[in-house]
């Protein structure tokens, strides 16, 4: 083993996991990557800086404007509540001190096939903006259907816990399945319900693809 700094990359599909969900609301899966920049700091802890891009799913019940034609030829705008899709482009960045288990537990290996690695650290996450669809089983009766309040754009600092299993290729490439979770202060993204995981000051995902150290 020999300290010293290391990047990394990750590319792969992501979910964002809602603890409750509508019966015609199925489960999502979105596209997640990352770069990292660290320091081995010994064969069982690393510290490192991520910076990860995201496009997820959500579903939840908000209120919304439909615009009706009037035989005078104005729009007049109607408010209903509703189920919609949002598919989020998120953006974060993250510290973190990430733990190497298998080495922790079994011995340093470079050869080792799977590893098992925990990480925690302090993060921020940003909603760029959202494309939002409404769900056919609202019938809606006018036109240009659009949430009040529009598209979500908000940032907020929390701390984020994870793990990775991973599977080694190669001494550089690697299959890996990562599970995180972010908690925050307040809530990232209002909801007008507590039907979804967006109405939570925390969001879960879990991604699965490929990374590649340098």
């Amino acid at each position: 083993f020999e300290k010293g700094f290391f990047a990394e990359a990750e590319m792969g599909m992501c979910n964002f996991l809602q603890l409750r969900r509508f019966e015609d609301a199925g489960t999502k899966v979105g596209l997640a990557g990352s770069v990292a920049a660290g320091y081995r700091i010994s064969p069982y802890l690393n510290a490192k800086a991520r910076l990860g891009l995201a496009k997820v799913s959500m579903s939840n019940l908000y209120d919304y404007n439909e615009y009706v034609e009037l035989p005078t030829g104005e729009r007049y705008p109607f408010t209903y509540n509703g189920l919609w899709e949002r598919n989020l482009s998120m953006m974060s960045l993250a510290a973190l001190l990430e733990v190497n288990l298998s080495n922790l537990f079994m011995g340093y290996d470079i050869g080792r096939y799977f590893d098992l690695k925990f990480s925690a650290g302090p993060s921020l996450i940003g909603v760029m903006g959202s494309s939002d669809k409404l769900y056919a089983r609202e019938n809606p009766i006018g036109s240009a259907s659009e949430i009040v309040g529009n598209s979500p754009k908000d940032a907020t600092v929390g701390f984020e816990v994870g793990a990775t299993i991973a599977a080694n290729i190669s001494e550089k490439l690697q299959v890996y399945l990562a599970p995180r979770a972010n908690f925050f202060s307040r809530k990232l993204i209002e909801a007008d319900s507590d039907t979804g995981m967006s109405s939570w000051p925390g969001l879960f995902s879990t991604s699965i693809g490929v990374s590649y150290s340098f």
